[in-house]
């Protein structure tokens, strides 16, 4: 076989096959061990209540879900407070914030998490925030 004006020799042709097939090992070993370290994280996981494992996730911000629920009655609305700012659009808060926000919609439901400085007027309850801390707080009006 050529290729451009030289000829491939057949000790090339085995040093380029000795190559793939190791390339091939590490890459089947790297997989392995990825699909090692996955298994070990959820079968024990996998015997678990539904509760259990969002706290699993979750952890302390679920069982802030959980103690919001509690106090607020069911349809009833809350607004999503940033302090000390709202953080920039694509910032790392930002995306925290975002998160944070479509997670308690879904744990919260029926209620209702409101956004924006409009919608604070007609929210009994407010959960903040604090980007400094990254810590949550449930205030009531």
């Amino acid at each position: 076989m050529k290729w451009g004006k030289r000829e491939i020799t057949a000790l090339e042709k085995n040093l380029v096959t000795v190559i793939f097939v190791i390339w091939c090992i590490l890459a089947f070993r790297l997989v392995i061990s990825q699909v090692r370290r996955t298994l070990d994280f959820v079968l024990p996981a996998y015997s678990f209540n539904l509760e259990e494992k969002y706290e699993l996730i979750d952890g302390g911000f679920y069982n802030f879900a959980k103690f919001c629920e509690a106090r607020v009655q069911e349809r009833a609305s809350m607004v999503f407070k940033v302090v000390p700012q709202e953080p920039a659009f694509r910032s790392p808060e930002w995306f925290t914030k975002e998160y944070l926000v479509g997670r308690l919609s879904y744990l919260l439901y029926p209620r209702k998490i409101l956004r924006g400085q409009d919608a604070a007027g007609e929210a009994r309850h407010a959960i903040v925030f604090d980007i400094d801390s990254q810590s949550l707080r449930l205030d009531y009006r």
